[in-house]
């Protein structure tokens, strides 16, 4: 069995010492460095889409080049843990996946009455608007689990992920169908930069809506943030 887990990052950073755990240099195509790390815009990619998608131009590059069983998603700085503050690792991902089928973040509560509160709160509201008329035409079974989710608290951090690789395709399949269809309609001219990562902020929504619709069964580990130099001492 191979594990993967691909670290999303945009800047120099120490890696977790745990084989398997490859950084991603993520919107690579718009900046000159490359660091030294795997880069998201080699291949079928999205890179140029960044400023816009965040992590998830990453994600792309993942669903169409990487070779491997399992594969994850976290960030530079963002990591699963396990019990004793240590970095989730590879092995003991693949054990929790034996009787699981994916692992997510903790869930969090909003500061709001619901996500699509908060979203609105936060985001361009007519943005939720579009891609609820997307789904709806694209792929109508899943408008449930869209209003379930949009409906509660329950909030999931960063499109974080560790999975087995065909329920990743299957998502990244769903996911960017909607998306590249919401780009045909969205114009993000006037906005500030902020505000262009909707596809990014949308992602984070997405993930629950995913695998809460299929039914898979989740695990949810603790995430955070590593503290700066944490993988340097």
């Amino acid at each position: 069995m191979k594990t993967n887990i691909y670290i999303m990052t945009h800047k120099p950073f120490t890696p977790p010492n745990e084989t398997g755990y490859i950084p991603l240099r993520v919107g690579a195509a718009l900046g000159e460095d490359d660091f030294g790390f795997l880069r998201d815009d080699e291949g079928d990619n999205i890179s140029t889409k960044n400023l816009n998608y965040n992590e998830l131009t990453g994600a792309y590059w993942m669903w169409k080049h990487a070779d491997c069983d399992i594969i994850g998603l976290v960030h530079y700085r963002r990591y699963f843990f396990d019990g004793s503050g240590k970095v989730l690792s590879i092995r003991m991902a693949e054990d929790i996946l034996k009787g699981y089928d994916a692992i997510l973040p903790c869930s969090g509560l909003i500061d709001a009455d619901n996500v699509d509160e908060h979203y609105r709160k936060y985001h361009v509201g007519s943005d939720l608007d579009l891609v609820r008329e997307v789904i709806g035409e694209l792929t109508p079974d899943y408008l449930d689990a869209f209003d379930l989710c949009m409906g509660c608290r329950l909030f999931t951090l960063g499109s974080m992920v560790i999975t087995k690789k065909a329920i990743f395709d299957e998502y990244c399949s769903w996911l960017f169908q909607i998306f590249f269809e919401m780009e045909s309609r969205l114009s993000l001219d006037g906005r500030e930069d902020y505000q262009k990562r909707v596809f990014g902020f949308m992602g984070e929504r997405m993930l629950r809506i995913f695998f809460l619709r299929h039914g898979y069964k989740i695990k949810e580990v603790y995430a955070d943030v590593a503290e700066e130099g944490y993988y340097d001492k």
